[in-house]
């Protein structure tokens, strides 16, 4: 894996959701796509995530690229 990309939003649960998570329509969720993609481009993983915004923590880290990824 080359490259990662997340989409995060908050919304509401679906009725599915709800039955599954175990939470009410009024709990947000934390909807999260990511995408993972190799040097050529092509897609090695692919999810929809969503999770009770009430029992859930994020933590983003980035990596600054070496000087020589920078010189590619």
């Amino acid at each position: 894996m080359t490259d990662v990309v997340e989409h995060v939003t908050t919304r509401f649960p679906t009725w599915k959701e709800m039955e599954l998570l175990h939470v009410t329509a009024r709990t947000s969720l934390l909807a999260i796509q990511r995408v993972s993609t190799d040097r050529a481009g092509h897609v090695v993983e692919a999810a929809l995530l969503a999770l009770p915004g009430d029992r859930a923590e994020i933590r983003f880290t980035t990596h600054a690229p070496s000087r020589t990824e920078v010189a590619r």
